[in-house]
């Protein structure tokens, strides 16, 4: 049986120069076993980068334990052993907490670290987990409140809250194969390719404009600006293969102290740049990225090719960046400020699936032919409570525009954008569409919130997650909270292994006759890990990641934060950052007149401002079950 997608034939697309970016097809089929490809998929998350975090922590300990399975097969000469399939994670896209948790992958590959399976674990062991210690130990209000950022006489306020702890766990996480114990050695993970492809979702507050020639008009041009960006890098793991004009380089081990993983590290945190809230990077991107932009051109549709025929789309290049606002910018001394990834692409998909499929090509849908699959970790999926649709007053929010304040529209204009970068339909869809065998999704589900009380029913999404409340941040005020997501994340993806990633060993073909999936066709008939229902696990749970956890569902953390402890720090941090803020601005009247102002009832001002963050705080709280006055 021949590879699903073998035989195809590029098209003839003068436009598009292949030596730049991404192919037109995918990759020759890799030689001997069979090997099923996957995309990682790790949408924002905020706070919720916890759940991501915990998920990608048991897929380590999952692929690791298959692999050491399957060495240990056919160390033993048991029958089909050399046969069984193997499975190889071959990009990751991410945006906002899902970019940073890229991150953390790149700098773990090589290197072996213990899994959190229990709280015992976390307390011996998380510190130098490279998922839980940034994610649950590193992240936390207390120093997002901080006035580190400020210290200096005049720095400028570049965000409302402290960032300097993220460089920190920037740094730490680049250097995570340093602080390894001297006895560990790096280790060559089978289920990583050679390189390791990596996608950030960035959002261009710069632009980048683009300028199309009318045909039969000389002269005569339309312009456009895109803001949607990313940045491309390649972790080089073993062999020869060079890294694409479009991606930067990196070194089979991260260090804080390298250029190219500095850039990694700094893409991470511009991808998480969230508005206003966590402070703005300068991204200065690769040349041949924007050479490498290409865009479909619906009036030419190629014939389709291969076996299945996979739809094909001619697309094509512009040839050259044009900076509209000065002609005489050269592109290889461009650079931009940064935004979250995810206010334009929070679920960067199609990026993995160009990196795995080929700008032309497609991931065969049916089960029989499925030999490479996205899986998207989502843990906001949901769409927003139907409280969240309502104003404190109970009305319909953002229905009447004579109901709003200047405040309220602003924060409904951010909660757009966000939600816009959370809307793909169809890209869920087919996640959730159990006949599509080329797109799956991990996102939240937890157990009743209200112990002994199943009429409940389980809870999902941000539902599901301490880190839910508060637009996603609300995991940022207690560690409790980071580490039940966490927790959660790998028992969801545990179950999601287990139950739901899987194929059948055999499916009716159009005459009703079974047809062999190709993923198994030399593999044994029947497996002990097989399903009647639901076919055979892509990745069998074995060692340490086949056992179920005790307890399975990590407590639900009722009670275990106090938002008044927050009231000094919001108090300092508003009084600060209004204090530096009039300070630079201009000389005038009307700085002198603010600063005046503000002298006079700054300290009342800030006090209340922050009374009324705390109580909105512990409102959040209550409503998502966080808090229980009983």
């Amino acid at each position: 049986m021949s590879h699903p997608l073998s035989g195809h034939a590029a098209p003839d697309i003068a436009d598009y120069d292949e030596a730049y970016g991404p192919p037109l097809w995918p990759e020759d089929p890799i030689e001997g076993p069979r090997t099923f490809e996957i995309g990682l998929v790790l949408a924002g998350a905020v706070s919720a980068g916890a759940y991501i975090g915990g998920v990608l922590d048991f897929l380590f300990e999952a692929l690791d334990a298959y692999e050491a399975e399957r060495s240990r097969a056919i160390a033993a000469g048991e029958p089909g052993a050399a046969a069984r399939h193997k499975v190889l994670v071959r990009v990751i896209s991410g945006a906002s907490a899902g970019g940073m948790s890229a991150a953390m992958v790149a700098a773990a590959v090589r290197r072996r670290f213990a899994p959190i399976r229990c709280r015992p674990d976390a307390d011996a062991l998380g510190g130098r987990n490279p998922f839980y210690a940034p994610w649950v130990r590193q992240v936390d209000m207390r120093w997002l409140l901080g006035e580190a950022d400020l210290a200096g006489a005049r720095a400028p306020v570049r965000s409302l809250l402290d960032c300097s702890v993220l460089d920190k766990v920037r740094d730490e996480i680049l250097a995570f194969p340093q602080r390894a114990d001297a006895a560990d050695v790096p280790v060559d993970r089978p289920w990583l390719p050679d390189r390791l492809k990596l996608c950030f979702t960035v959002t261009n507050l710069r632009g980048v404009p683009y300028s199309f020639a009318f045909d039969g008009s000389p002269g005569a041009s339309y312009t456009m600006t895109r803001h949607a960006d990313i940045a491309r890098f390649s972790v080089k793991l073993r062999g020869l293969a060079d890294a694409r004009p479009d991606e930067v380089d990196l070194a089979c081990e991260s260090s804080a102290a390298d250029p190219a993983w500095t850039l990694l590290g700094n893409a991470a945190l511009a991808t998480g740049s969230f508005p206003l809230a966590l402070r703005s990077r300068t991204i200065a991107p690769l040349p041949a990225l924007y050479k490498a932009s290409f865009f479909p051109d619906h009036a030419r549709i190629s014939p389709a090719m291969g076996n299945p025929p996979p739809p094909v789309v001619a697309y094509r290049i512009d040839g050259k960046v044009k900076h509209l606002a000065d002609d005489r910018c050269k592109l290889e001394s461009y650079s931009y400020a940064s935004a979250d990834g995810g206010m334009i692409d929070n679920e960067p998909l199609e990026w993995a699936r160009v990196e795995l499929a080929g700008i032309l090509g497609r991931n065969p849908r049916r089960a029989d032919a499925a030999c490479r699959a996205l899986i998207m970790v989502d843990p906001f999926p949901d769409p927003p409570l139907v409280k969240e649709r309502f104003a404190d007053d109970a009305r319909d929010a953002y229905a009447d525009a004579e109901q709003e304040t200047l405040l309220s529209l602003a924060g409904g204009m951010i909660t757009a954008m966000k939600n816009q970068g959370r809307f793909h339909p169809e890209d869920i869809r087919l996640a959730l569409d159990s006949s599509v065998a080329s797109r799956f999704i991990i996102s939240p589900s937890g157990r009743d919130k209200v112990p002994n009380d199943p009429g409940h029913g389980n809870f999902t999404g941000g539902a599901a997650l301490a880190s839910g409340a508060l637009g996603g941040f609300s995991g940022f005020l207690c560690e409790a909270y980071r580490h039940h997501d966490f927790m959660l994340g790998r028992e969801n993806c545990r179950s999601f292994l287990q139950k739901y990633f899987r194929i059948p060993v055999t499916t009716p073909d159009a005459s009703g006759n079974p047809v062999r999936s190709w993923l198994f066709a030399e593999e044994p008939e029947a497996l002990p890990e097989d399903d009647a229902e639901r076919g055979r696990a892509i990745i069998p749970l074995h060692g340490t990641a086949a056992q179920e956890p005790s307890p399975r569902w990590p407590d639900w953390p009722v009670n275990v934060c106090d938002a008044g402890d927050l009231r000094k720090p919001i108090r300092r941090r508003i009084r600060l950052v209004a204090d530096r803020s009039i300070e630079a601005m201009a000389p005038g009247g009307f700085k002198a007149v603010l600063d005046f102002g503000w002298r006079a009832v700054g300290g009342l001002a800030s006090g209340a401002m922050a009374k009324k963050a705390v109580a909105q705080i512990e409102h959040a709280l209550r409503a998502h079950q966080l808090v229980n006055d009983d």
